[in-house]
């Protein structure tokens, strides 16, 4: 009897209990069990970071911790706004110059003489003529050196003179030299020997052979050449030191002179006279 109704009372006490856990849970409006809520129920402990715990509430069931929706921090650095934009500066390109070909080259500025050349003149003999024009002289004179007093005379022929001419610095430095003809060496007797260069072939030019008497006075003047065509010459005169005996008449453009070629006796340098005849010695 006492069994019985100890069984009794226990299932007394389990329809009580069941009872009691059924009218504790909530039901949605359909009559099913409510799902559990994903708040964070009170008396949880949240860190500082915004992420629960999960640590249940005396008399609960622990309820998982729900991430946070928002980005994590980062560190990387927010792009400049401010920085300038590059400068695009626009540079005009310029073509390249044309570059003349050999059939069309540009003419190049000539640093040869002023004078207009002569066709078929020796280019020393231009030279000399450009030296004689630019001085405002009417004819030029080079000494070319003393003979000795026992060669023979100057030939018609130009042997002697091409020999002595050999033997001297002027047949390279004028080599227009060899090329005077025989009819235009003069010999009027003497040691020194002079080329003639009038300053172009519009000069009249003539050579004289001046004799004088025992007082060594001029007597006459005997005409060696006669030249019209300004062409240059060669004389060989002066036996003394001190009076010449050959005379030079010109005239041109630049006027008219007359001299007698003779050298200085301090520095055997060629005497002239005060203008009309520059030295190319």
């Amino acid at each position: 009897m006492k069994k019985l109704l100890a069984m009794l009372l226990t299932a007394a006490l389990l329809l009580t209990l069941a009872a009691c856990s059924g009218s504790a849970q909530p039901k949605t409006p359909t009559g099913e069990p409510a799902l559990p809520s994903l708040h964070t129920p009170v008396g949880s402990e949240t860190p500082a970071n915004g992420e629960t715990t999960g640590l249940p509430v005396s008399g609960t069931e622990p309820v998982p911790a729900v991430p946070s929706a928002e980005a994590p921090a980062t560190d990387l650095p927010a792009p400049a706004t401010d920085a300038p934009a590059p400068e695009t500066t626009a540079q005009a390109i310029e073509p390249p110059a044309p570059t003349a070909t050999s059939e069309h080259a540009a003419p190049q500025p000539s640093s040869a003489n002023p004078a207009t050349p002569v066709p078929g003149q020796d280019a020393s003999l231009q030279a000399a003529r450009s030296v004689v024009r630019a001085k405002g002289a009417v004819f030029g004179v080079i000494f070319l050196g003393f003979t000795d007093p026992e060669d023979p005379p100057f030939d018609r022929e130009g042997v002697v003179f091409d020999k002595f001419l050999t033997n001297t610095e002027y047949a390279e430095k004028y080599p227009f030299l060899r090329q005077i003809d025989a009819s235009h060496i003069l010999d009027a007797g003497g040691t020194e020997v002079y080329c003639i260069v009038p300053m172009d072939e519009s000069t009249d030019v003539t050579a004289y052979f001046q004799v004088t008497d025992e007082n060594v006075s001029f007597a006459s003047n005997i005409p060696l050449l006669m030249e019209v065509d300004g062409a240059p010459f060669v004389i060989r005169c002066n036996v003394s030191d001190v009076v010449s005996n050959a005379l030079i008449v010109a005239s041109n453009s630049n006027g008219e002179v007359t001299w007698e070629p003779c050298l200085s006796l301090n520095d055997s340098s060629v005497v002239l006279p005060a203008k009309g005849v520059c030295d190319l010695s």
